[in-house]
């Protein structure tokens, strides 16, 4: 199984909560938001893919069966 988190946040509060972490404010956010670096709500998932959420419950990953 593969996990890898994705750029996709659970809500726009998560979002704010996971940058202000590293220094940004909630413009840098938006900003990121803006230029689709960054997207709110679930990520598409693929047949047989799960996901969950991580990083304090701010952000989705998905899992994927390897080879």
């Amino acid at each position: 199984m593969t996990t890898t988190g994705t750029s996709y946040f659970k809500d726009l509060y998560a979002a704010f909560r996971y940058y202000a972490q590293y220094g940004y404010d909630d413009r840098d956010v938006m900003s990121k938001i803006k230029e689709c670096e960054i997207h709110i709500g679930r990520p598409k998932i693929n047949p047989g893919e799960t996901f969950s959420l991580i990083d304090n419950n701010t952000r989705y990953a998905i899992t994927s069966k390897g080879d």
